[in-house]
């Protein structure tokens, strides 16, 4: 009944082009997260779950993201943009901030002030100052007023970061990391005595705390053992470089579709199957860690955890203990038989 459903109408596009369209990045903290899960919610009890939003922790410091953009200009020349991106609460900019740029220094005693005030240091890959030496010019770079660093962010910039603790610990120097060609383009200018301009405009804003976190949780209710479960689901957190397509928006996408095309065939399970997204995924599996600390009897009587965070790769397995490897074959016949 399931595949005959699926193979009328498949809305796991459907769902992921909502999520992403609708919310963009939910990074943990954002108000963007939370508003995903509440629409999960309402998408899920739609569907007659019993569906609702739990908590599961709190974090000190949250953060929007609004439009990046940036510019580099050589010799006068007229300004081309620049791909980068920005680490998760990492500093803005309140406004378009142009400076010079310059290369990072390598020696205190060679350090000269005023050729870095008010402009963008450019962080090395080769010829760096020494690690003993990088934090006390640091701390020059600070005190004589640059803009920001321009980092290298390589051919495929990764984004991560850490909430910091309290307000008064935000970062204040904005961080953009440029993909590896205009990094090397931007360096072959100033190791060839050019003159570049470059300018940043990062509407970054921190918001304070604490702010309240949830994990998504919807059941069918089972028939015959309501308090022993199956949990299937996803991640719905994602960083802010994107709009969490393939992580994870594909394993919420799935999760949905798998509630609905159950309950559209009007299937009736004798256990509950709780269908679950976590926040937090991202910072260390933090949502699902308190759940399963908060729930040991639930923990207890689960059998089967199936969670989908492989983004758009297919899935051509399914792996278990080698004592359930007969009861997989069984189960899992009608799914191998798909194609």
């Amino acid at each position: 009944a399931v595949i005959a459903q699926a193979a009328e109408a498949n809305h796991v596009h459907d769902h992921l082009v909502e999520l992403t369209g609708t919310f963009g990045h939910r990074l943990t903290g954002s108000s963007t997260l939370t508003a995903a899960g509440e629409w999960a919610v309402e998408r899920f009890a739609g569907w007659g779950l019993d569906a609702r939003l739990e908590p599961w922790g709190e974090i000190p410091v949250g953060y929007e993201l609004g439009a990046e953009s940036g510019s580099l200009a050589v010799d006068g020349g007229e300004a081309t943009p620049l791909t980068f991106v920005t680490m998760a609460w990492s500093a803005g900019t309140e406004g378009p901030l142009s400076g010079p740029a310059v290369l990072e220094p390598v020696t205190v005693e060679d350090f000269d002030a005023d050729a870095f005030a008010g402009a963008w240091v450019v962080r090395r890959l080769k010829d760096r100052p020494a690690s003993d030496v990088r934090g006390e010019l640091n701390e020059l770079l600070k005190q004589a007023g640059m803009l920001g660093e321009v980092r290298n962010g390589g051919r495929n910039p990764v984004v991560g970061g850490r909430w910091p603790s309290s307000m008064d610990e935000v970062p204040t120097r904005p961080s953009p990391r440029l993909v590896q060609a205009d990094y090397d383009r931007l360096v072959e200018a100033l190791e060839a005595d050019a003159a570049v301009e470059l300018t940043f405009d990062l509407e970054h804003t921190f918001v304070e705390g604490p702010i309240e976190q949830y994990n998504v949780v919807a059941d069918l209710v089972g028939s015959e053992f309501p308090d022993e479960y199956v949990i299937v689901g996803g991640h719905l957190d994602s960083w802010t470089a994107a709009v969490g397509a393939q992580d994870n928006g594909t394993g919420v996408s799935t999760t949905l579709e798998a509630a609905r095309l159950i309950t559209a065939a009007g299937i009736q399970p004798r256990r509950t199957i709780r269908f679950m997204l976590w926040g937090g995924e991202e910072q260390g599996l933090l949502g699902a860690q308190a759940y399963a600390k908060a729930n040991p009897e639930v923990l207890e009587k689960t059998s089967a955890v199936l969670v989908h965070d492989g983004g758009g790769n297919y899935l051509s397995s399914i792996s278990g203990p080698e004592a359930l490897i007969d009861d997989l074959r069984k189960v899992f016949t009608p799914v191998t038989d798909l194609s």
